[in-house]
């Protein structure tokens, strides 16, 4: 089984980032989400959510590589990989991605 793709599904909710009608605390209220599909050969489907400012990491996951170590998109990365191998796959997208 291989990783065939990956992609970022980046969705825009109404609420803003912001506080409470307490202020005491500040929270994200929905106002940007991601998530992240993985297709493989086989016809398997993963989905994930993304912890980060989604909007930042569409390109981190599907921008363009630039061919060095450090600098390559998550997508390059793990295309034509075995998706059971997870520990050599996020030790070879840390390596890849470090930079970002």
């Amino acid at each position: 089984m291989k990783i065939t793709s990956v992609e970022p599904i980046l969705l825009q909710g109404e609420s803003l980032y912001g506080s409470h009608a307490s202020g005491a605390e500040v929270t994200d209220q929905g106002d940007w989400q991601m998530l992240v599909k993985v297709a493989t050969d086989d016809g398997l489907t993963g989905w994930s959510d993304v912890e980060t400012f989604s909007p930042a990491a569409v390109p981190v996951i599907q921008g363009v590589s630039m061919g060095l170590i450090g600098f390559q998109s998550l997508h390059d990365i793990v295309v034509g990989e075995n998706p059971c191998d997870v520990e050599r796959l996020w030790d070879k997208m840390y390596s890849g991605s470090a930079y970002y």
